[in-house]
């Protein structure tokens, strides 16, 4: 297929100014990083959007598999299956590693085309995809809220990118925003690529750009129609756990509320 393999292939899982952040004052943390109480109180049929947690990652820095890192006794990996479970998605899959996993709505995919990081991830889900949009994350993420995700499918759905019923009138999915290809999340006005909602359809783009050997998940945004909006929770939602220090704060945070 003529892949060119390239040696920053995983640098999109980690955002160096998120992992160098002050996370000492833990005051304003956000009560519902890991608490899917949010989805319950606030019930939606989100049963045709696919959803992708990355879990690609070689966890070199972190020493162990960050998948299996733990946070009041769940690992982070289900921390992340179950909310987006209890958000009513039941198109799930888990991109990267076999975790053995057996529950219902929950898949593997493997990647079709290896080392090619997190995009190869997405290149190979979004084949994949039950729907025509899936929501992406990381397993190394755990205090992304569910109220951030559910943002994220709002802002779809109000596009009209839900798959219309078939006595659904066209007109209504008629409006210009319907062709948008993602909506990633943006903090101070950089985006956060591997925290967003994607048209599955893209994934002829991404092929084209792994082709090309450029792996790097934001230079795919420049390629796509893109809208970004703002995190409207806590920066520290968006601290990917890389490091065993960064593991710490998270630990530290969670502490901090009980």
């Amino acid at each position: 297929m003529g892949i060119t393999k390239m040696d920053n292939a995983s640098m999109d899982y980690a955002n160096a100014d998120d992992a160098s952040m002050d996370y000492a004052n833990t005051n304003n943390v956000n009560a519902d990083y890991t608490n899917t109480d949010y989805a319950s109180m606030n019930p939606k049929d989100n049963s045709a959007i696919s959803a992708v947690i990355l879990c690609g990652g070689r966890s070199s820095r972190m020493g162990t598999d960050k998948a299996l890192l733990t946070l009041g006794g769940e690992s982070f990996l289900d921390i992340q299956i179950n909310k987006l479970r209890s958000l009513g998605i039941e198109d799930i899959m888990v991109s990267g590693h076999d975790y053995g996993i057996r529950v219902e709505g929950v898949r593997r995919v493997r990647d079709e085309i290896a080392d090619c990081g997190p995009l190869g991830g997405m290149y190979s889900c979004f084949k994949s995809a039950a729907h025509d949009y899936a929501l992406v994350t990381t397993v190394d993420s755990p205090l992304i809220s569910a109220r951030t995700l559910q943002t994220l499918i709002d802002l779809c759905d109000q596009a009209g990118a839900k798959k219309p019923d078939a006595d659904t009138d066209a007109d209504t999915y008629a409006d210009t925003d319907a062709e948008i290809d993602a909506w990633v999340i943006s903090r101070n006005g950089r985006p956060e690529p591997l925290l967003g909602i994607y048209r599955c359809g893209i994934h002829d783009i991404i092929l084209s750009q792994i082709k090309e050997g450029k792996l790097a998940v934001r230079r795919l945004l420049d390629r796509i129609n893109c809208r970004y909006p703002e995190l409207s929770g806590t920066p520290e939602e968006l601290l990917n756990c890389n490091t065993p220090e960064d593991y710490s704060k998270v630990m530290r945070l969670l502490s901090a509320q009980t």
